[in-house]
């Protein structure tokens, strides 16, 4: 129903059962602008790999995208389409509003104060006006130009993992030459929907480390130096995921995995060593914990192992000498099978196959060497110690073994 009319409609239907297909075939059938997309499972993740798909699809010169729960005013594209070919811009930014579907009450955006702040209507740079990186980075507020993205390369990231709009959105505000904003309510966005998934879990979490890694690998790309500045502001803001840990001992690890980043993809970066925001970071995410030598994920499934064989894991592991070391336990049931211990224990519930389950805890490790047990399996002190020292390739396995990095060694 929007008055803006020449237009494709591309439906990713991402493995969903709840008959959401036989209406998006339906509105196939009835209008040629329309195409669907049957993936055939429920990819891993957010909206990343179906959002892909959509835009492999897409022909059009200009890429908007919609969450299936959103709905929009009639007159959205027609008064953003009318900006972005008035400024010859590669992006248009307008605002939105928020729906809750209990209280059914529409209320401003969570960064109408920011959206203020920058100035509408014309083209700028975001080097011009920084706050413009600073926005919600929601996609589906955004008219971008198709030519743009590919020339680029650039796309939502891919794998198990949530919040994959933020890594797009820096991405396209570093390298971007002009951006503009519109004064145009593009998307009511639903709220406390029944069936929403907002991913709050410890490892899922975790997942946003990877983001800030992303982020910061994509302004050295771009060589936009004018968003470091932003950048440590915006890790600084990101202490809400530390604030929803209800285990003070796992917001501790958060804090630590947090000053990592700081370490290595900001504070390197910053052209000003006495950086406000960077002092902020730091003062958010202080802690006296310090990262660990060796992180060992620890998998126990109670179906097939007592806690006599976690006991024992954990034992070996705790015998490491002059070298610090963090577990992780991954559980299935309800209560945490490990107790109190002096040292860094952390028992983390997941249903995830067990692969997954540790992929997802990876982005939780601060250690610089990384091990997966089964519970029952022992550790040899001496071994490991050797191992340590001996290990050759400077691998990063969070990069793969083609992008060596001095002083980076993991093994498995």
């Amino acid at each position: 129903n929007q008055s803006y009319t020449n237009f494709e409609l591309i439906i990713v239907n991402d493995g969903s059962t709840d008959g959401s297909l036989s209406v998006a075939r339906m509105f196939e059938e009835i209008d040629t602008r329309v195409q669907v997309i049957d993936l055939p499972y429920n990819t891993v993740g957010g909206a990343g790999i179906p959002s892909n798909f959509g835009m492999e699809h897409a022909k059009g010169e200009y890429l908007a995208f919609v969450d299936g729960d959103d709905f929009l005013s009639p007159f959205s594209f027609e008064k953003v389409m009318a900006q972005i070919l008035s400024a010859q811009s590669e992006v248009a930014v307008g605002s939105f509003k928020t729906f809750d579907d209990e209280s059914k009450k529409i209320a401003a955006p969570y960064d109408a104060t920011m959206f203020s702040q920058v100035p509408v209507g014309a083209p700028l740079h975001p080097q011009e006006n920084p706050k413009a990186l600073m926005i919600s980075a929601v996609p589906w507020r955004k008219v971008y130009k198709r030519s743009f993205l590919a020339q680029h390369n650039i796309r939502f990231p891919e794998g198990d993992l949530f919040y994959e709009d933020n890594t797009l959105h820096w991405d396209v505000m570093t390298a971007a030459g002009s951006v503009v904003f519109a004064p145009v309510t593009v998307s009511f966005h639903r709220m406390n929907r029944e069936g929403q998934t907002i991913a709050a879990a410890a490892p899922k979490l975790a997942a946003f480390f990877q983001h800030l890694t992303a982020i910061s690998k994509r302004i050295q790309k771009n060589k936009a130096n004018f968003a470091w500045e932003p950048f440590a502001t915006f890790v600084k803001r990101a202490n809400w995921i530390t604030e929803r840990q209800t285990d003070p001992a796992l917001a501790e690890q958060f804090r630590v995995r947090f000053n990592q980043v700081i370490d290595e993809h900001v504070e390197p970066y910053l052209p000003a060593k006495s950086s406000r925001a960077l002092a902020r970071a730091r003062a958010e995410f202080d802690t006296l914990m310090k990262p660990a030598e060796f992180s060992f994920i620890l998998f126990h499934d109670e179906e097939r192992a007592g806690i006599e064989d976690l006991t024992v894991s954990i034992n070996s592991i705790e015998a490491l000498q002059n070298a610090t070391a963090e577990v992780f336990v991954l559980y299935r049931n309800d209560a945490p099978p490990v107790g109190e211990r002096q040292s860094r224990v952390f028992c983390i519930q997941s249903n995830a196959p067990i692969y997954r389950a540790y992929n997802q805890t990876l982005q939780l490790c601060s250690g610089k060497y990384i091990a997966f047990l089964r519970s029952g399996d022992q550790v040899d002190a001496s071994v490991v110690a050797d191992a340590s020292r001996e290990t050759w390739q400077d691998v990063d396995l969070f990069e793969g073994a083609d992008q060596k990095q001095s002083g980076q060694a993991s093994f498995v």
